[in-house]
């Protein structure tokens, strides 16, 4: 595997790796939203109803549209759409939006770990529960469908609201699973907090976003995300 200032160029590769150093399948840990799926630019591109291949208007959405426009904030919570626009809210919130929305390549990557058994996923992400009082099932759904084939794998959603504290995913996983060896995540701000309260053994995975490309840790890589079909 390629490393080059903590970029890799294959999580697959890196799964393996780690695997044959600890003898054993690792426990892995992973978001959801521009992680797997891309949800902020499938928005954006069904919003302006663009005409060019999505893939396209992917490769290029973090690098000069969000660098242009400022569309998204990070917090230790989470990522926060800047816009108040109810068109893409609507976008978002729709029941098939998960359905419509293309994979990315780290998706592939764990299906490859996963065929090779060397590690147990839990995709760890949230859910409004002010839009979606009884549970949003979308991604567990999805993730049934393009996972459901392995036992290993496991969807924990945890529900959050304005008016209710939710908390921080370093602490979900002190808390609920300290053992976890790789996280994944898109927000460099969980990246970053995870990073200084967990133990320094653990490994982290970011995809090579614009807004990723100044956070700097021994362990932590960085990858590139493209638009794949599985």
């Amino acid at each position: 595997m390629n490393k080059t200032h903590n970029f890799i160029d294959s999580l697959h590769h890196l799964i393996k790796e780690e695997y044959q150093k600890k003898d054993r399948k690792l426990k892995v840990f992973c978001d959801w939203d521009e992680v797997i799926q891309p949800l902020e630019p499938k928005v954006y591109y069904e919003y302006h109803k663009e005409q060019e291949l999505f893939k396209n208007y992917f490769r290029n959405f973090w690098k000069q549209i969000a660098k242009t426009k400022r569309i998204i904030t990070f917090s230790s919570y989470g990522s926060h759409a800047v816009s108040r626009d109810e068109n893409l809210t609507k976008i978002k919130n729709d029941v098939d939006f998960y359905n419509k929305a293309p994979f990315l390549t780290i998706a592939k990557e764990l299906l490859l770990a996963l065929e090779d058994n060397l590690i147990e996923l839990t995709f760890l992400s949230a859910y409004n529960q002010d839009v979606f009082p009884n549970g949003d099932e979308r991604k567990a759904k999805k993730a049934k469908k393009i996972f459901g084939q392995f036992p290993q794998v496991k969807v924990d959603l945890t529900p959050f609201s304005s008016h209710e504290p939710i908390f921080l995913k370093w602490q979900i996983l002190k808390n609920r699973y300290p053992d976890f060896d790789i996280f994944i995540d898109d927000n460099p701000n969980i990246i970053t907090e995870t990073q200084r309260n967990l133990p320094l053994d653990k490994i982290f995975v970011l995809p090579d976003y614009e807004y990723n490309k100044t956070v700097r840790y021994d362990n932590v890589f960085r990858l590139k995300s493209f638009v794949i079909k599985i």
